[in-house]
């Protein structure tokens, strides 16, 4: 159910980030550490409970995996996949909708960046530990069947002033 409801959060996260980018002024002045401190400091102190519970219960890491563990790199908990993508997500969505001019461009930009992180994981495929637990970023279905949805909120988003309908 995990992934449904992960699904629900990029929707909605897409269209809340152009509602806002659309309505509020300066919104991306200080969007880099609003969403920065909102993923991840949850994502760090989950990171390192994880780790430390399953050292408390036997699990044994190397020093390489530790060190890259505690950075996040590599993910000893295989559960927090969605707080790498949505950051992930967020730093494209902030230099695209930052840097890039011409709003047809930001979207269309927006969206090879989602296509393209879905077609690497979907190539990637899984990649498991010694344990069985996902170590790489980008491994396993569950990082390519809830992506598009952010893309698909942000065009809601943007078109939801819009009306197909003639009156």
């Amino acid at each position: 159910i995990g992934v449904l409801i992960v699904g629900f959060l990029f929707l909605f996260s897409g269209y809340g980030l152009i509602v806002s980018y659309e309505e509020k002024e300066n919104y991306l002045r200080t969007f880099l550490f609003r969403r920065v401190c909102t993923v991840l400091l949850p994502f760090f102190l989950c990171n390192y409970a994880y780790m430390t519970a399953t050292l408390l219960f036997g699990n044994r890491y190397n020093m390489k995996q530790l060190l890259l563990a505690f950075c996040g790199a590599i993910l000893l908990n295989s559960h927090m996949w969605f707080a790498v993508e949505i950051m992930l997500i967020y730093l494209a969505f902030y230099i695209i909708f930052r840097y890039l001019p011409g709003e047809k461009t930001k979207y269309i930009t927006m969206a090879v960046v989602v296509l393209g992180m879905i077609t690497a994981s979907f190539f990637l495929g899984h990649e498991l530990s010694d344990n069985g637990q996902q170590i790489n970023w980008f491994h396993g279905e569950w990082w390519y069947n809830t992506t598009f949805l952010f893309l698909l909120g942000m065009l809601f988003s943007h078109f939801r002033k819009c009306r197909f309908v003639p009156q």
